[in-house]
């Protein structure tokens, strides 16, 4: 347990609380250097909204103990003016783009047809840490949650066009529209078995090339290789169904991930796999170890996560109430889904989890 003055604050950046909570990190997972690095990219970040709910990406199958960042974005919320005033003192590239894509989510009155507020449910803003330069900053990921209606009397889940969507992430993070891109992203949404639908769509203005990632959701597993059949993905369909196969019985659903670009979609596929079978709710708020004991064993069992590895996600779930001078707080911590990438030749794994610290009332 850390020690106390644990306090969350309007005027604090989340940076200072997560240097309170550092004991509770696995080490495993979070080393001192890299934990360090982590926290100069944070220390801008308002407190309250990020404690709230924010999560981290390791790298289960490499022995540094770094991670990546992620953010979710509430329409009219603290966290979010703050990326509105950034982007707005910053005047261009992705930041200022962000931020016009902020205020026209916040903009009041009516709603028009495949607008950004009308089609779009939230945002996550997902930061690179582990793997750029120590000296270099880039801006972070923008994955939009895609607004979804799974009524029968409709043709499709998705309130907007898929060349609306794909316009909509391009400006978010700041991108010229490309037709050929936007081509290819209704390429896949065309391609979906019946019961398909594109969770998000994202967009990673500091990395190259430039894609547009789709999160596709609600596949059988038997569905996989006709679908990717469709899409022309360059790879074998048969290692992604062996994967999936290989966790069969300790995964109850999963997400396929996609690069789009004017060419097609690239050799880099992710899946995500989860262990609540509802869509509902995110896994890390509502699974403990119990459910993720046989994940990590698997994972380890295969050599697809290294021993310390292992040790630290097992650690890593946790409910603790923290006492200080100024008050009790709630940490709750929780594992999301495991993730794994194909490329070519290569696999590898990545772990997704969540943290979440309030005053407790």
């Amino acid at each position: 347990m850390p020690p106390g003055d644990i306090e969350i604050g309007a005027d604090r950046k989340f940076a200072t609380l997560f240097r309170e909570l550092r004991e509770c990190i696995p080490p495993q997972l979070l080393g001192e250097q890299e934990c360090n690095r982590l926290l100069d990219r944070l220390n801008e970040l308002p407190e309250a909204e990020v404690a709230s709910g924010c999560g981290f990406e390791f790298r289960i199958d490499e022995p540094k103990p770094a991670a990546d960042f992620f953010v979710v974005v509430r329409p009219g919320g603290t966290l979010s003016q703050f990326y509105i005033e950034r982007g707005e003192a910053i005047g261009t590239g992705p930041a200022a783009a962000l931020a016009r894509h902020l205020v026209r989510m916040h903009a009041k009155g009516p709603s028009q047809v495949d607008s950004v507020a009308d089609w779009n449910d939230g945002m996550t803003l997902e930061y690179d840490v582990a793997e750029i330069e120590e000296h270099r900053r880039s801006e972070p990921g923008v994955f939009l949650k895609m607004r979804l209606n799974r009524s029968p009397s409709r043709k499709s889940p998705h309130h907007c066009r898929p060349r609306v969507a794909a316009a909509g992430i391009s400006t978010a993070v700041g991108w010229k529209r490309d037709e050929g891109e936007e081509r290819a992203v209704e390429r896949v949404f065309e391609a979906l078995p019946s019961q398909g639908e594109v969770a998000h769509i994202g967009g990673l203005p500091g990395r190259t090339p430039r894609a547009v990632r789709l999160l596709v959701q609600r596949l059988d597993v038997s569905e996989v290789p006709k679908f990717l059949e469709r899409i022309d993905w360059p790879g074998d369909s048969s290692r992604v169904v062996s994967i999936l196969g290989d966790f069969k019985g300790v995964h109850s659903r999963f997400r396929l991930g996609l690069d789009v670009t004017p060419q097609g979609v690239s050799s880099r596929l992710g899946g995500e796999l989860f262990v609540h079978e509802h869509w509902d709710r995110d896994d890390w708020q509502r699974t403990d170890i119990g459910d993720w004991r046989p994940v990590v064993e698997l994972l380890q069992a295969r050599g697809w996560c290294l021993p310390e590895k292992a040790r630290g996600l097992l650690a890593w779930p946790k409910i603790e109430h923290l006492y200080g001078s100024k008050g009790v707080h709630l940490l709750y911590m929780g594992i999301n889904h495991v993730k794994f990438l194909i490329d070519h030749e290569n696999l590898r794994f990545k772990v997704y989890t969540g943290l979440h610290c309030s005053p407790l009332k």
